[in-house]
C-alpha cells in the first residue's frame, strides 16, 4: 500500500489499560512493532496481511481498519506509561527508554506497583522482561527477588542477581 495514499492503519486495543489507553493506531505494522519491540513482527504479519485476521491474545487485540476520520495516522509511543516519580533521580522528559531498558525494568520491579509492573511488560515485552531478570540484572533486594519469582514463575536461581549473591563471600564478622 502507498503510503502517500493510506486506506488503512494498525488499530491496537490494549484490554489490561482500558482506563489508560483505549485504542492506538499505527500506519504500519513495522511502526507498530518498532515502537513495542515485545511483538513480533513476522507473527503479526502472518495474521494481519496473509491471513486476513486479527491477532487476538490476553493483553491486546490488534487488527488492520480503515482509516477513521479526524484520526492522526500514526501515533508514537516514545515511552511507557510509568509515573515520573519511580525516576525521581533523573530527568524523566529525557529517559531513554529504548536504551535504559535495563535501569527502567530495575526500578519498575524494586519499586513499582502491580501496574507498573504489568506496564513495563506491555511496553518491553515479557520475554525480554525476563531476559534482563536472569541475565542482565546483579542486584535486587531480597524482596524483590520474591516478588520477581511469584509473578514469573521463576526459581531465585535462574535469576543473576541470586547467583551472583551466592557467589560473593560474606565478611565472617
Amino acid at each position: 500500500m502507498a503510503k502517500g495514499n493510506q486506506t488503512s492503519v494498525i488499530a491496537v486495543h490494549w484490554k489490561r489499560f482500558t482506563g489508560i489507553i483505549d485504542t492506538d493506531y499505527f500506519s504500519s505494522l513495522e511502526v507498530f512493532c518498532g515502537n513495542f519491540p515485545g511483538f513480533d513482527y513476522a507473527a503479526l504479519h502472518q495474521f494481519l496481511d496473509i491471513e486476513k485476521v486479527s491477532f487476538e491474545d490476553d493483553a491486546v487485540l490488534i487488527e488492520r481498519k480503515p482509516l477513521p476520520a479526524n484520526q492522526p495516522v500514526i501515533r508514537k509511543v516514545r515511552r511507557p506509561n510509568l509515573p515520573a516519580w519511580l525516576f525521581w533521580e533523573v530527568d524523566y522528559s529525557k529517559l531513554d527508554w529504548q536504551w535504559s531498558y535495563r535501569y527502567v525494568i530495575d526500578r519498575v520491579i524494586d519499586t513499582g506497583a502491580p501496574e507498573d509492573w504489568e506496564e513495563m511488560i506491555r511496553f518491553y515485552g515479557r520475554e525480554k522482561v525476563i531476559k534482563v531478570l536472569t541475565q542482565e540484572i546483579t542486584y535486587l533486594t531480597d524482596i524483590a527477588v520474591g516478588a520477581v519469582c511469584r509473578y514469573f514463575q521463576l526459581s531465585k536461581e535462574s535469576l543473576k542477581c541470586y547467583t551472583k549473591k551466592q557467589l560473593s563471600q560474606g565478611h565472617w564478622i
